[in-house]
């Protein structure tokens, strides 16, 4: 079963806006068991990247904010620099992510929803 295998620590950088962590996150892929994305401490993420409109439903931070963090990751260093996924297995991580930690199934529908919009929108594969 995928899990993390960390809690995630992060402190507020001076913006307001971003998150440092402070430990490294660890995250076991349900479908390769020997598949662990290790986020390392130092990385800078934002949170959920939700629209302030939408932030009394979907704040930046909440249960996911893990999920969110390993998908910032992926999208920022594999899918970016690396080149070793795709945008799509990405955001499917992501889902897989939140499951993993019990994020309302509406809701993690919801937001995988929205990154897969974006991704489509905006070409990526």
């Amino acid at each position: 079963m995928a899990s993390f295998l960390k809690p995630l620590l992060v402190k507020v950088l001076d913006d307001g806006k971003y998150y440092e962590l402070i430990e490294e996150l660890s995250y076991y892929r349900e479908s390769n068991k020997d598949d662990i994305i290790i986020i390392p401490k130092g990385f800078i993420f934002d949170g959920a990247t939700v629209p302030r409109i939408f932030w009394t439903i979907i704040p930046p931070l909440g249960r996911y904010t893990r999920a969110a963090c390993l998908h910032d990751y992926l999208i920022d260093v594999k899918w970016r620099k690396e080149k070793v996924i795709t945008r799509k297995e990405a955001d499917i991580i992501f889902l897989e992510s939140m499951k993993a930690i019990k994020v309302n199934r509406l809701l993690a529908y919801t937001m995988y929803s929205a990154v897969r919009f974006y991704s489509i929108i905006k070409g990526y594969k």
